[in-house]
């Protein structure tokens, strides 16, 4: 049996490289729901303003059964499951990060209905951010808030190493931020949840061709393609 020779771990890992946690970026489409509402300058900077983001994982889920009717227990598996992800954005100085994931949830569930800020006039919603088909807390269609999302993870050189597409993603909800005049140091923060319906790869070649592709051009979310 031969031993470990440590030259040939270290030729192996300089040779592939190792994949840092500090390397990555999250790039959303903008939902169907909110096309026009001036958020593509948005969504092309918040990129450069994701602080932590994990790299999602994938669980079979199971059911304990019996072999034989009886004695030990064991698992099996009927269907596969992805974990919801949180995601750490930097504020930037006009809350424009804040506001995208604010509008996103709101229209998902239309919660805007204080007296000052809206009006309802023959079933449509009127408020300082535009209109709504919807009356408010009505829940939207889900086509016009799911979007397909790409968390890209770099190697050390700034080549593509991993691109992880997410399906059917939108935003479950946006966490309290705490705020302290003696923290004098401390950038504000916003904490997102986010929710999608299965995750997948994506060969990092492709992916670095769509992610140069003027947004018009880049690939449609999946739902576009299979309701035509």
């Amino acid at each position: 049996m031969p031993g470990f020779n440590v030259s040939q771990f270290r030729s192996a890992t300089l040779k592939e490289d190792l994949l840092r946690n500090n390397r990555f970026e999250m790039l959303f489409q903008v939902p169907f729901g909110m096309i026009g509402l001036g958020h593509n300058e948005t969504v092309r900077s918040i990129r450069y303003f994701c602080e932590v983001i994990n790299a999602p994982g994938i669980n079979l889920v199971t059911y304990e059964a019996r072999k034989w009717a009886y004695g030990p227990v064991e698992k099996r598996p009927f269907t596969t499951g992805f974990n919801d992800i949180t995601a750490t954005f930097y504020e930037d100085g006009t809350s424009q990060n804040f506001r995208f994931f604010d509008q996103w949830l709101r229209l998902i569930n239309y919660s805007t209905i204080s007296k000052d800020e809206t009006n309802i006039t023959n079933g449509t919603v009127n408020s300082r951010q535009g209109q709504s088909p919807y009356s408010p807390y009505e829940i939207s269609y889900r086509e016009d808030y799911i979007t397909t999302a790409t968390l890209y993870i770099y190697r050390v050189d700034g080549s593509l190493g991993r691109a992880i597409r997410f399906r059917d993603m939108f935003p479950v909800g946006i966490a309290d931020a705490p705020l302290n005049w003696a923290d004098t140091n401390s950038l504000l923060r916003l904490g997102v949840n986010l929710h999608y319906l299965e995750w997948y790869e994506v060969d990092p070649q492709i992916a670095e061709q769509e992610n140069a592709q003027p947004e018009s051009e880049q690939p449609e979310p999946f739902y576009k393609k299979v309701t035509r």
